[in-house]
């Protein structure tokens, strides 16, 4: 079975920042996994088209289909994936106003997975340390974020 990861999106407010999530989806991918976005409300994802790079995958037809068509909590079984990564944007409000979001996010870590924050996104994930014995989330650049990630699940 592949390893799956799971890259959490807002759907307003503060747009997620587009470069942390390409920057570690590139990476995730480059090591051969698989990865899903997911936002509080399901569909459209509000992303802040930051860079060079972000800009490239909103001139990419399949990404832009990505982004258009995020899975809603709902339609999410936790147990299916073995990290969590929360790109800037996806904070606090987006994790915690979500109650679904919530439930997945802390399900991924009580099953053992990595929970990852990238940039500002740590907020998000302070109610969450401690959700699981030795769950802790990683919270750094996006490359250091998802190289850290790939470190971790190698070892499962």
């Amino acid at each position: 079975m592949s390893t799956r990861i799971l890259h959490v999106v807002a759907n307003a407010q503060h747009g997620t920042a587009l470069a942390e999530l390409v920057d570690a989806w590139r990476v995730l991918e480059a090591a051969g996994f698989e990865q899903l976005l997911v936002s509080p409300a399901g569909g459209a994802a509000d992303v802040d088209v930051d860079s060079p790079a972000g800009r490239a995958w909103t001139e990419d037809a399949a990404r832009r289909v990505l982004l258009a068509r995020t899975a809603a909590p709902g339609q999410i079984d936790a147990g299916d994936f073995d990290a969590v990564v929360c790109a800037a944007g996806a904070d606090d409000d987006t994790v915690h106003a979500s109650g679904g979001l919530e439930r997945v996010v802390r399900g991924v870590a009580v099953d053992g997975g990595a929970v990852v924050a990238i940039g500002h996104a740590d907020c998000a994930l302070v109610r969450l340390s401690g959700a699981a014995d030795g769950a802790r989330p990683i919270a750094v650049g996006a490359v250091e974020a998802a190289r850290a990630l790939v470190a971790r699940l190698a070892t499962r």
